[in-house]
């Protein structure tokens, strides 16, 4: 589908290197914020120096707050060299035209999008 990859190509921002390669690095994913915090509170224990901590841990609150805000979305850039078949391509006047076009798909890390809560209890001697 022709009309689907000149959308992906301008969607994201490779029209300007038309006719050449694109240089490393000259595109940018979007940016992902997350903030963690920690709420803890002493008191003290039973003998001298000793003490007890109470503490919450919020993982990702901005996340806790909106299912929109602290989302870590990515395409893969790992590295992993993938073999990519030419099914629906052909060699005419030296250049590959292409039949068909599938666009990358956008990966959502779950590990580093949820939200976490801890609640904990240390004693201290």
């Amino acid at each position: 589908d022709q009309t689907a990859f000149f959308n992906f190509i301008e969607e994201n921002g490779l029209d300007k290197f038309a006719g050449g390669i694109a240089g490393k690095s000259s595109i940018r994913q979007d940016d992902a914020f997350d903030l963690d915090l920690r709420f803890q509170q002493d008191f003290p224990g039973f003998f001298g120096s000793d003490r007890f901590k109470f503490f919450v841990d919020l993982e990702n609150f901005l996340n806790f707050i909106s299912d929109d805000f602290g989302v870590n979305r990515f395409i893969n850039t790992s590295g992993t060299l993938e073999t990519v078949p030419l099914v629906d391509a052909s060699i005419v006047g030296n250049q590959y035209v292409y039949n068909s076009f599938t666009a990358p798909t956008v990966v959502q890390d779950l590990n580093d999008t949820l939200w976490r809560i801890q609640l904990g209890i240390r004693y201290e001697f």
